[in-house]
């Protein structure tokens, strides 16, 4: 049945009916026709249909006159501003395809291509044309003796004289090489050891310690000048016939003190690592050492490319929450005014985390340590930083130019143990 053909009983009865049916549909079975047939009547009636929620579900509402006027309205005020804004966005294109021909034109008009470089073959200067550096070793912290296990630190690190001499191996090994490759661009032509303390591990210096040795503290000092003798003749040998000039300075650390702090105002040469220092001056006496200076008090001065450097331990830093800046500034400020000295650069150790920190135009260079992780470390005493020891260069007219870090471990690291994975 067509809807020219088919009128209802009356609108009102239409739309009453609309407003009872679940759906269209379910209004035209009602009526007896199909729901196209009624879409039809009610379009060309000029009743729309709308969908209302109700608690029961989705009804029609037929729009009253006025809403439809509204709709209408609403909707071809939509169309104009979608015309209007599509009409902008093309004279918006227009504009960009204009200015970039203008900018095209431009640029073919009054840019002309350079000429294809020629590269040629640079040559490197050789001899004497090098730049100069000053090659300085830190060597600290080594704490030679001292015993760690992997239980003990969560298998973090274990450290041993064993791994000592493996980690000494691996560094003379790192220090050739590098100076070695610096040689390519630079011309060094001296290289200082500066010994910085805290060489072996001491004893009675902090309560339980006698728990953590390997080796008692004269065999540290006997054993460990040998050990730091290798080192510093294994570097020596490789440059010795080049002409490379070597210095070594060293300062004793707070671990060599028997007893510690507890020790009181012992004599600065009671001290294991002056003892092995001493070792290692007689059993280096044969070797082309250019300067040779051991400072037992603790303070020692010297020269690098022309630059002032100052050498300590590090324990006359006082630290709080952590690294101790502020207490490097007030050190620092004490040290200048004591020794009549300003010196420009700074070297020092025992705070087992290396750093390089300003101090006007010159640097605060802290070490390393060659232990890593050890029984403290859990107690947040110590931070598990990773065994190294640092190589810096000093330049006549820079000052420091470059540091580089001599990473020690090769030891594979025990992964953490996740307990309760199913």
């Amino acid at each position: 049945m067509s809807a020219a053909r088919w009128q209802p009983t009356s609108r009102e009865a239409l739309q009453d009916l609309l407003a009872r049916a679940a759906s269209i549909e379910t209004a035209a079975a009602e009526l007896g026709i199909c729901s196209n047939t009624l879409r039809r009547y009610c379009h060309e009636e000029a009743i729309d249909l709308t969908i209302a929620r109700a608690t029961g579900g989705h009804r029609l509402l037929p729009l009253a006159p006025e809403e439809r006027i509204a709709r209408d309205t609403e909707m071809e005020r939509v169309k104009e501003e979608r015309t209007y804004y599509h009409s902008l966005y093309e004279e918006a294109l227009t504009q960009i395809r204009s200015q970039e021909d203008l900018v095209a034109g431009l640029a073919e008009r009054f840019v002309a291509p350079r000429p294809a470089p020629r590269f040629t073959t640079g040559k490197r200067p050789a001899g004497k044309k090098l730049p100069q550096r000053v090659a300085v070793l830190l060597l600290s912290d080594w704490q030679l003796g001292q015993l760690v296990r992997m239980v003990d630190t969560g298998g973090m690190n274990s450290f041993s004289w064993d791994v000592a001499e493996r980690r000494a191996a691996r560094l003379v090994a790192a220090a050739v090489g590098h100076i070695e490759n610096t040689l390519h661009a630079y011309r060094v032509d001296r290289v200082i050891f500066a010994l910085l303390g805290d060489i072996v591990e001491g004893h009675d210096v902090f309560n339980g310690q006698p728990w953590q040795l390997e080796k008692d503290a004269a065999m540290q000092a006997i054993d460990g000048a040998d050990l730091m003798t290798s080192v510093l003749t294994g570097i020596m040998e490789p440059f010795a016939s080049a002409g490379v000039k070597f210095d070594v300075y060293a300062v004793p650390g707070n671990h060599g003190k028997p007893g510690g702090r507890r020790g009181g105002a012992t004599p600065a040469t009671f001290s294991f690592d002056y003892l092995l220092y001493e070792f290692m001056r007689r059993a280096l006496s044969r070797w082309p050492l250019d300067h040779v200076a051991v400072e037992p008090a603790g303070r020692l001065l010297f020269e690098a490319a022309g630059h002032i450097c100052l050498m300590t331990h590090g324990n006359e830093v006082r630290g709080w929450g952590g690294f101790p800046y502020y207490g490097l500034d007030k050190a620092h400020a004490r040290l200048t005014l004591e020794l009549d000295t300003l010196f420009t650069y700074w070297l020092l150790g025992h705070w087992h985390a290396d750093a390089t920190l300003p101090a006007g135009r010159g640097k605060r260079i802290v070490n390393g340590n060659a232990v890593g992780a050890n029984q403290l470390t859990t107690a947040a005493l110590l931070g598990a930083a990773a065994p190294l020891q640092v190589l810096a260069y000093f330049s006549r007219d820079h000052g420091l130019a470059e540091t580089a870090y001599l990473y020690l471990a090769q030891e594979e690291r025990t992964a953490a143990i996740v307990h309760g994975r199913s």
